[in-house]
């Protein structure tokens, strides 16, 4: 294997390392650091011979790994984005439907209603 392939692999493995470290701690923001790398080293290998593509494995192990971790991470975004939608219809008033399927709103009062004593 040519040694500036061996270069490429390296690389990417590095990479990989750092990616799966940033999702793992849930630092998304870095990972848009390692986009642009990332696709050019992709496209380096793109490059490569077939021959040499069986040494891919490990890496292609790795990226699909990531690639669950970062699916995951996502769908945890999701969750909480919608547990805040919630929660901010929950401040404005409540919705409840009775047996019938018919919808009952109530309305966020405005002032106190509740005396506090002491």
């Amino acid at each position: 294997m040519p040694n500036d392939v061996h270069t490429i692999l390296a690389d990417l493995d590095r990479l990989l390392t750092q990616e799966r470290a940033h999702l793992l701690t849930g630092n998304l923001r870095a990972l848009g650091d390692l986009l642009q790398e990332k696709e050019e080293l992709l496209a380096q290998i793109a490059r490569i011979e077939g021959q040499q593509l069986p040494v891919m494995a490990p890496l292609k192990s790795r990226m699909l790994n990531n690639q669950s971790l970062l699916e995951s991470a996502m769908q945890g975004i999701r969750a909480a984005a919608d547990r805040l939608r919630d929660l901010r219809q929950v401040q404005e008033g409540l919705e409840t439907y009775d047996a019938g399927g018919k919808r009952h709103s109530f309305a966020k009062r405005t002032g106190r209603d509740l005396e506090k004593r002491a």
